[in-house]
């Protein structure tokens, strides 16, 4: 299936029990932001284990990151199509959880989860879907998430800060709370 969002089609794929409890997760695949997709061993794990409980799950193939050739600090040539810089995936996985609140899938209420970088896109995703007076979902499953307490200063070392091009951001030189 594929979802309509900010920066074009989202794919994603509904796990849907066959007695359902009521319960939905939205999840977000590991894979260190660059690597991954919904057919990954651990995203698809979830979806069918979670599933076989009674809880829908919708995975999202969420947008990857650029990889970098360290030695010379210059995006390194890839075969699987664009490469995208935050804040895209995170706010690809706040589009799914809106999505999924308005699809009619019979659940009661979401939770939006992930394992590594993808429980960092979660937390992002909600906190942005927070700030932005969007609904939330009932819950967060964080599964050895990459965060940080406080937001590390922008590195320049391999060039200057992407700009956000998300409406709702902050300017650059702020931090969060």
């Amino acid at each position: 299936m594929i979802v309509d969002g900010p920066y074009g089609d989202i794919p994603i794929r509904v796990h849907t029990p066959d007695r359902p409890s009521g319960a939905g997760l939205i999840w977000a695949h590991g894979g260190a932001f660059f690597g991954g997709d919904l057919d990954m061993p651990e995203s698809d794990w979830v979806a069918r284990r979670l599933s076989e409980h009674g809880i829908t799950v919708v995975t999202v193939g969420y947008r990857l990151a650029p990889i970098m050739d360290w030695a010379t600090g210059e995006q390194a040539p890839h075969q699987d199509g664009e490469r995208f810089h935050y804040p895209v995936a995170s706010e690809e996985v706040g589009e799914v959880f809106t999505w999924a609140g308005r699809s009619g899938i019979n659940v009661s209420g979401w939770v939006v989860g992930g394992a590594s970088a993808g429980g960092n896109l979660a937390a992002g995703a909600t906190l942005r879907l927070r700030d932005t007076g969007r609904a939330l979902p009932r819950g967060v499953v964080l599964v050895y998430p990459v965060l940080h307490a406080e937001l590390p200063p922008m590195s320049t070392r391999y060039g200057p800060p992407a700009s956000s091009t998300a409406p709702n951001s902050p300017p650059p030189e702020s931090t969060p709370p």
